[in-house]
């Protein structure tokens, strides 16, 4: 055995280590027999099994604290791990199993946060370094187990927990990094990648935007962020109001390099559209700043692909007061796409007013035009100064298809270049046309108009060619 070719070993080990079950709580296939043993034939079959088996880890803190004190996670070990998801829990939510993940230190959820990511960047800082970063590592908190687990027909496609924080009897607690960690964190230049999601995850203890913007910021060579943060704050509006301002200002902390940046920041909308919810926007302030922060993010030099889903306005793609040429350029973005909530920071609705009965208010769809129309225009001053832009799409959550889209480099010459979904033909002004004309044109392309209702088999409402 021991003197078999590497080449040999590799295929062996490669056939006993195929993932053939399916872990649903991971969304992954893994080991259904665990390989591990296998290490312990000699050096060599350690090396490559060992490769495998801590090529993508699954953590807790308390498994964090193990790894450390009983030396685990060596360099070597480190340099094999290519996916790394942590699972942060919170021993003062975990009912009956709390005694399954406490230990004798303090149990307060801020203090378990510092000290697991504490714990987590020392234990990380000992990665050997590559030319390039190659660390996928994933943040969540899983939902606590003090709530029942799953969804069933009373919750519909949420868990429980989700649902009692929607309607308030659950309060939601954001999880801080202390002033004194964010200054002693090391950095961590192997990772290019820094997850987290709120999917079927925890809803009532949440990562606050700020502290995540902070833990990426020692990512130093970053290459993308994909986070789904939670903007569901009712209880206190000036809370939710600080959280947003907090995020803003952090954004620009996030590394240089960063190339590709997605965001779901989202609240369900009032089910009650009689129901006016109030500014957020901060009184001594005109426009958003979490939507200026976010266009200035957009903007950045070497930034690719920018994905948001969120509550902002028109500012995210330029201020009102410009005309396209005094727009700041993005000078690398080749896909922009950007959904809006149905209530703008201001808590202007994007959709019209309507009288009648109480089933109306439910189901609003028809868009304001001339707030539209406004959005419209600063879209097409942006898409003007996107010299390598391929996809540009907006959204606007009245219905799932609603929006505008921009595709100067698809199908050239068949398909029109832009494109409008909406269940009605929209009341352009001369100045949106000009506009979209002007970044036809930009773009080498003749200005062509569709509009289509998708959300009645692409039913086609009108069409306009310059030729």
């Amino acid at each position: 055995m021991e003197k078999l070719p590497i080449e040999i070993l590799s295929r062996i080990i490669k056939h006993l280590s195929s993932k053939d079950l399916y872990n649903e709580a991971l969304n992954k296939w893994v080991f259904s027999v665990s390989i591990a043993p296998y290490a312990t034939i000699n050096r060599q079959w350690q090396s490559l099994v060992e490769a495998l088996t801590f090529r993508d880890l699954s953590l807790t803190p308390p498994d964090i604290v193990f790894a450390i004190s009983e030396g685990i996670l060596t360099p070597d070990r480190l340099s094999f791990l290519r996916e790394l998801r942590v699972d942060f829990i919170f021993p003062a939510h975990e009912g009956q199993h709390a005694a399954d993940t406490a230990s004798e230190e303090d149990p307060d959820d801020q203090v378990v946060f510092n000290r697991t990511v504490r714990k987590l960047f020392h234990l990380l800082e000992r990665a050997p370094r590559c030319e390039s970063p190659w660390l996928s590592l994933g943040a969540y908190v899983p939902i606590p187990r003090q709530y029942p687990r799953g969804t069933d027909a009373l919750y519909g496609r949420h868990p429980p927990e989700a649902r009692l924080v929607a309607d308030g009897t659950v309060p939601i607690s954001y999880l801080e990094l202390s002033p004194v960690l964010e200054k002693d964190l090391p950095e961590l230049p192997v990772v290019s990648e820094f997850l987290t999601t709120t999917y079927f995850k925890s809803h009532s203890l949440v990562f606050s935007p700020r502290s995540m913007c902070v833990m990426a910021s020692k990512m130093t060579r970053l290459k993308k962020v994909e986070w789904d943060l939670s903007d569901r704050e009712k209880a206190n509006l000036q809370r939710r109001i600080q959280l947003r301002c907090d995020f803003a200002n952090a954004l620009e902390k996030l590394p240089t390099f960063l190339k590709e940046f997605y965001l779901e920041y989202v609240r369900e909308p009032p089910k009650d559209h009689s129901f006016h919810p109030p500014s957020i926007v901060p009184p001594d302030i005109i426009d958003d700043p979490l939507s200026q922060a976010l266009r200035r993010m957009s903007q950045r030099q070497h930034l690719i692909r920018f994905h948001v889903r969120a509550c902002v306005d028109s500012t995210i793609f330029c201020l009102q007061h410009l005309v396209s040429e005094e727009v700041p350029g993005w000078t690398d973005l080749n896909y922009f796409w950007v959904s809006m909530h149905p209530v703008l920071p201001s808590g202007r609705d994007m959709d019209t007013e309507l009288p009648g009965e109480g089933r109306d208010w439910h189901f609003r769809d028809i868009p304001d035009q001339e707030l539209l129309d406004t959005i419209f225009i600063a879209a097409g001053r942006a898409a003007c100064q996107m010299p390598k832009i391929t996809n540009f799409s907006l959204r606007y959550e009245l219905n799932p298809v609603a929006g505008l889209s921009f595709r100067p480099d698809l199908f050239r010459d068949k398909v029109s270049c832009v494109e409008i979904m909406t269940e009605q033909v929209p009341e352009l002004s001369k100045e949106t046309e000009d506009i979209w004309k002007e970044a036809c044109e930009k773009h080498g392309r003749e200005y062509s108009l569709t509009v289509a209702d998708y959300a009645h088999e692409s039913e086609l409402l009108f069409h306009y060619s310059h030729s």
